[in-house]
């Protein structure tokens, strides 16, 4: 690093002795700033808003080359190239720039997005009105109102009587190849055998003692070609 004395020196810095330059941030008017102190220029101030990112990295890079780096010192950068102090912030200032115009951009473009939410409801009130215009006047199904933007409404295909026996028939063919049943249809199939009920000892165990119950075993015997029923209630 290269040191040249400058007359345009201020304040001795405390740490290093290297002399400060102290500058302050006015505000950026239609992307160019002002100029600041050692030849270069300042970013505009960010309206409150927090920044991060390299955004803030390129910030805070600034703030240290104006404020540790005298204004005529030169930094030997890439390829032996010696860059001045004035340079540098001028560089950094514009690369900040392009961040500014955006949130200005972004600022336009809210009010411009409240203009248009305040006049939507006209719009939709006039878009339906005019709608319901041309439905009228081609009437719906007109493969015309496509062009519009609206879509043509098909009505249901009126099956004739003959049809109409021919889907039936089909349908109960196909539940009847399928195994299946409708709710009522399952509703009616009930089991139609005998049940009879007898009270017996479980194995292993003693008799029962006089007057008390035993333990009641059922068993089902179903009638001879017994097998379920419906409609049987």
């Amino acid at each position: 690093m290269t040191k040249t004395n400058s007359s345009n020196a201020g304040a001795v810095n405390s740490s290093g002795g290297v002399p400060a330059v102290r500058v302050s941030v006015p505000a950026m008017v239609g992307g160019n700033a002002p100029p600041a102190a050692g030849g270069g220029t300042s970013p505009a101030p960010t309206s409150g808003k927090m920044v991060s990112g390299f955004r803030l990295k390129l910030q805070q890079m600034l703030a240290g080359v104006q404020s540790q780096l005298p204004p005529g010192l030169s930094l030997p950068m890439a390829n032996a190239t010696h860059v001045a102090q004035a340079a540098l912030v001028q560089t950094l200032a514009a690369d900040l720039a392009l961040y500014a115009a955006v949130d200005q951009d972004r600022q336009v473009l809210g009010q411009d997005l409240q203009k248009v939410q305040a006049q939507l409801p006209d719009a939709r009130q006039f878009y339906a009105e005019l709608k319901a215009a041309l439905l009228l006047f081609y009437k719906k199904g007109n493969p015309a109102l496509a062009q519009f933007g609206i879509t043509a409404k098909v009505g249901r295909v009126q099956q004739t009587a003959t049809q109409r026996v021919v889907t039936a028939v089909k349908a109960k063919a196909t539940r009847a190849l399928r195994g299946t049943a409708s709710k009522k249809q399952k509703a009616g199939l009930k089991y139609q055998g005998t049940v009879v009920v007898s009270a017996v000892a479980a194995p292993g165990s003693t008799a029962p003692a006089l007057g008390a119950a035993a333990t009641p075993q059922v068993g089902v015997t179903p009638q001879a070609g017994a097998t379920p029923q419906a409609g049987a209630k």
